[in-house]
């Protein structure tokens, strides 16, 4: 589980590194609220990650077809946080930005979700239809949508509903860590 929290320790690297950049050029930058909601998505998800992984702990043995399905996510994770930024951010348009690179940040969040509400609890023996499982049920499609469609106003109506359901499903996970 060590790696795991390496693996989210890089993403949130490169997260930080990304918004520290727009910070230091923010003179130039053009920023965009959807852009900025998919940068607090990233962020929630990266700590989601790491909260619940948490629980593994209770876990007597894990196979490596599971450590791999474990790992998956916060690895997608990692692409997301490093492709959300611009490599060059003086002078940028973040809508621009933003659309250029909307379907692929989809579609990673699309194998994320699957990746976490489908495969890691089949890997890991557990039930799929649990409640704190729900949200991926209602996620994926509201992100094949967002991947597949460049459409301005169905991402302004979408995204922030994606972000809404990611919330509620990190309050859901619980807001208490503990050994008992």
């Amino acid at each position: 589980m060590i790696l795991l929290s390496v693996v989210i320790g890089l993403a949130l690297s490169e997260f930080l590194t990304g918004t520290a950049n727009l910070i230091r050029t923010r003179r130039t930058v053009k920023l965009y609220w959807l852009h900025i909601f998919f940068q607090v998505a990233v962020f929630i998800a990266l700590f989601q990650q790491w909260w619940e992984s948490w629980e593994l702990r209770y876990i007597p043995e894990l196979t490596v077809w599971a450590v791999l399905t474990l790992l998956a996510s916060p690895l997608l994770l990692f692409l997301l946080a490093h492709l959300l930024y611009p490599r060059v951010t003086e002078g940028v348009d973040l809508k621009d930005y933003y659309f250029r690179q909307a379907s692929i940040l989809w579609w990673i969040v699309v194998a994320g979700m699957i990746s976490g509400t489908l495969i890691k609890p089949l890997s890991l023996n557990f039930n799929i239809f649990q409640m704190n499982n729900l949200s991926g049920f209602l996620t994926i499609p509201v992100c094949i949508i967002l991947a597949s469609t460049k459409n301005q106003y169905v991402h302004q109506i979408l995204a922030p509903l994606v972000l809404g359901i990611e919330i509620f499903d990190t309050l859901l996970a619980g807001l208490v860590i503990s050994d008992g």
